[in-house]
């Protein structure tokens, strides 16, 4: 049977709900006092759950904010300018994996991480503009390019050579469109986790 109580107390104050629940003077029966209490007790669940997300909120800006803090710019580019010309630093990550930055020239850097994929990964060229000022883009790898699409025709080319694959020599021009197809696919995933990286090991205040 329901309890008509609850809708009729439901708009009630959480004091009102309080003294109806506790009252010990006979003044409500049984019913109000039961539906007062599951209503105070459904609203402080509910509190329970909002205050649990505006912390984990809370939590998360704070940890946007100590990031931002601690990331300079500044301090990046005097990091990547200390850096000999035509010379690569490689610096291990959390995952097992290896940030590696090359200075090419007086303003220009690459980036790039190491695994067993990188070779169809794109690398971040990054820019230095001023001592304050930088840019980064997204940008072939070349070398990686150049070993997948010869590396790939010339496994076709022997193939076809010695009988095993019956195929039109042609063919084999279309490993590199190809290959530069993987490059850009997956340009958008490479240039976030490279240049997050970069910002976390060359960018941040020791």
């Amino acid at each position: 049977m329901t309890n008509i109580f609850l809708e009729k107390y439901r708009s009630k104050s959480s004091k009102e709900l309080a003294r109806i629940a506790e009252d010990s003077n006979g003044i409500y029966v049984d019913e109000a006092k039961q539906a007062a209490s599951e209503l105070l007790k459904d609203r402080a669940i509910r509190q329970d759950t909002i205050d649990s997300f505006q912390k984990i909120e809370r939590n998360r800006l704070e940890f946007v904010q100590e990031e931002k803090a601690k990331f300079n710019p500044k301090t990046l580019i005097s990091n990547l300018r200390s850096l000999p010309f035509n010379t690569t630093v490689k610096r291990p990550l959390a995952d097992g994996k290896e940030l590696q930055v090359r200075r090419l020239n007086k303003q220009f850097f690459q980036a790039r991480i190491e695994t067993y994929k990188s070779l169809l990964a794109p690398i971040v060229i990054c820019k230095i503009n001023s001592d304050n000022s930088y840019i980064t883009f997204s940008f072939l790898y070349v070398k990686g390019f150049l070993m997948i699409s010869l590396g790939v025709a010339a496994f076709i080319f022997l193939l076809t050579a010695f009988g095993f694959w019956n195929l039109q020599m042609e063919m084999i021009l279309y490993v590199f469109p190809v290959t530069l197809g993987f490059q850009i696919f997956l340009a958008p995933i490479a240039y976030y986790k490279t240049l997050k990286s970069l910002k976390h090991i060359w960018g941040i205040e020791k």
